[in-house]
């Protein structure tokens, strides 16, 4: 029976960081989503602008560009929206969430099997196992070293509130 326990408090701390780690990625990612998300939406906002100016209007602005700035911002819009789709970053991240959420689920199902009483805990662990071995096989976002550093420091700095009590 000890053996169980242990195994449930392992996994409910297991997932628990995993999880905080896939919550530290997608916070990482904000910096890239600014680039390549809201950068083109704005320029190519200002694209249409500048475009919609007569062209008598922007006469001294436009004299020394090698380019009209609305075709410079267009493209240069175009090319950003082309890494993050080729880099497939929407896919990464909506699976970083994914992922995140269900190792919190599963770390509250391992809470939830220690609350039981000893004898019934043996069902849960079995679920508990199933769980993580399909979500292991089905994960596709591999998470960098040091976002599993970061989340383990973090992890043992403070208890995270999302995560029930075995005690």
């Amino acid at each position: 029976m000890e053996d169980i326990n242990k195994w449930l408090e392992d996994a409910k701390t297991r997932c628990a960081r995993l999880s905080e780690a896939y919550r530290l990625e997608l916070g990482l990612l904000w910096w890239v989503n600014l680039i390549l998300v809201v950068t083109p939406a704005v320029a190519s906002t200002a694209a249409a602008v500048i475009a919609a100016i007569p062209e008598a209007k922007l006469g001294a602005l436009l004299q020394g560009w090698p380019l009209p700035p609305a075709s410079i911002l267009a493209g240069s819009s175009a090319i950003l929206v082309a890494i993050h789709k080729s880099l497939k970053c929407e896919e990464f991240q909506a699976e970083c969430l994914r992922l995140a959420q269900e190792y919190q689920a599963i770390a509250e199902g391992a809470a939830a099997a220690l609350a039981r009483p000893p004898a019934n805990r043996e069902d849960a662990q079995v679920q508990v196992a199933s769980d993580l071995a399909k979500l292991t096989k089905s994960g596709r976002a591999r998470l960098p070293s040091r976002i599993l550093w970061l989340a383990n420091r973090r992890f043992k700095k403070s208890k995270l509130l999302w995560l029930p009590s075995s005690t």
